[in-house]
């Protein structure tokens, strides 16, 4: 399983959830719905974090395959 595939599926899917939190906000700001608020800046800040933890993966990745690359060339 490559990491980078894997993190960049989870990075689109959270901004999926992202837009989902944002129209939710939206509405329930509006009075469009009965929504909380709280909880759609909530999932935000959720998304927000995964995110982050799936751009650290393929920042990682990258550092592991830059060494492999560099431990090769070396030997």
């Amino acid at each position: 399983m490559d990491p980078t595939v894997t993190s960049v599926a989870g990075i689109n899917a959270a901004f999926a959830r992202f837009n989902r939190a944002s129209q939710t906000l939206v509405e329930a700001v509006d009075g469009a719905s009965n929504e909380d608020p709280a909880q759609a800046m909530v999932g935000q800040s959720e998304t927000k974090a995964q995110v982050a933890a799936s751009v650290d993966v393929v920042r990682i990745a990258d550092e592991m395959f830059r060494e492999l690359l560099n431990i090769s060339r070396e030997g």
